[in-house]
């Protein structure tokens, strides 16, 4: 008998997490699961879940908790107050789709938690974030809390985030990306005057966004002693356009000295048009990869680096930030440059070195592909994850 799965997750847009979701959908067995799925909102990720054949509902009062932000803020309380509000909506949609198992699709959804267990229904936490050890604790502890007492499983992103949670006797560490739906070519040289043969790219996927640390990305790019064939290729960095209100807003700003965040990166990119080179969100990424000469990432919080992941599999170097899931992910180091976390002189010596020195971007990338290749063999991990979910029917039976 086949029995259904029902993801519950809170964006549409195609993303980190989106991806997430669609690859653990792709990899089910269809002929004993049927995965179901509600979104709070429609958007690029419905369809792509029903070109997979994935039953899709919207539920506007889906809510996640807080997530690297002050507990006491009239935000953050009200987020925490529509989120257990809304338990009973999402107990409802169990109910309506004939959910054997429930899944949420990232841990700052664990108060559905408690949806599951009112419905007899077991419920599996997809942990996808990292939590600071230092930071949030009060948060973190009510996390840790929920899934202790009402999780009947646990999907850890990585073994880091396992390693935070602490609660092994219930967590499968599922390490699944591949780049189905994202291998489509992208033409650099006639689109944007690149020449992968001629240029040395360095990509940076994380569009404007202050975790991301987009600003101090290209600021110390600009700053580097680099060649003239060094280029940034800036994915999300395409200028967006305002309304009425909003561009007179930002207008006034500048004039005040006071300019927005993005406003300071697009005066930098429309100064530098021959070293930044912006180009629209794609999700083509295995094609920009494989054309590039390195990746950089330098979040300004821990959490997951998908970017580094993709380089490292497809055999390219990286520069990011020195954490733990970097270093689980590059062997300690072996695999990527890695730096202090806002620390810029340390980010303009690796775009210096590494630009100068192509056999070390080239060794880098090697011995990150190497290490990477075992650790997201999608036949294993596509088994671990299938285990977890058997495991869970028994349960129901």
């Amino acid at each position: 008998m086949k029995r259904r799965i029902l993801f519950i997750f809170h964006v549409s847009y195609i993303g980190g997490g989106s991806w997430c979701l669609l690859r653990m959908v792709r990899a089910l067995d269809r002929e004993s699961f049927t995965p179901v799925v509600i979104l709070k909102a429609n958007g690029p990720l419905v369809e792509a879940l029903h070109e997979e054949g994935v039953e899709v509902h919207i539920e506007p009062a889906i809510q996640v908790v807080p997530y690297n932000q002050s507990l006491m803020s009239f935000r953050s309380l009200l987020q925490y107050i529509q989120a257990f509000v809304s338990i009973r909506r999402v107990a409802y949609w169990i109910r309506r789709t004939n959910a054997d198992i429930v899944q949420l699709n990232t841990m700052l959804m664990y108060p559905y938690l408690l949806a599951a267990r009112r419905t007899g229904k077991p419920g599996v936490l997809a942990a996808q974030e990292h939590w600071p050890s230092d930071q949030r604790q009060l948060q973190f502890r009510l996390v840790r809390h929920f899934a202790r007492r009402y999780a009947s499983a646990i999907v850890a992103i990585n073994q880091t985030t396992s390693n935070i949670l602490r609660l092994w006797d219930k967590t499968t560490v599922v390490n699944l990306i591949d780049f189905e739906g994202r291998d489509e070519h992208v033409d650099l040289q006639n689109d944007y005057d690149l020449d992968p043969s001629r240029h040395k790219i360095f990509l940076f996927l994380g569009g404007i966004q202050p975790i991301k640390g987009t600003l101090e990305i290209v600021e110390t790019f600009l700053e580097a002693h680099l060649g003239d064939e060094v280029k940034l290729l800036f994915v999300g960095g395409i200028l967006p356009r305002y309304n009425l209100v909003k561009g007179t807003l930002r207008k006034l700003l500048r004039i005040l000295g006071r300019p927005t965040y993005s406003d300071r990166i697009y005066r930098l990119m429309l100064k530098h048009p021959d070293k930044v080179i912006p180009m629209p969100v794609t999700a083509q990424v295995r094609s920009l990869v494989e054309q590039s000469y390195a990746m950089v990432t330098f979040a300004t919080k821990p959490h997951d680096l998908l970017p580094l992941i993709e380089a490292s599999l497809l055999g390219k170097p990286s520069i990011a930030v020195d954490t733990p899931e970097a270093r689980e992910y590059t062997d300690n180091g072996a695999g990527a440059i890695l730096v202090p976390m806002h620390d810029r002189r340390a980010l303009r010596a690796a775009f210096e070195r590494l630009a100068a020195d192509p056999e070390l971007a080239a060794a880098l990338g090697q011995r990150g592909q190497a290490h990477v290749r075992d650790i997201f063999d999608k036949e294993r991990n596509v088994s671990l994850l299938e285990g977890v979910y058997r495991a869970m029917v028994l349960i129901t039976s």
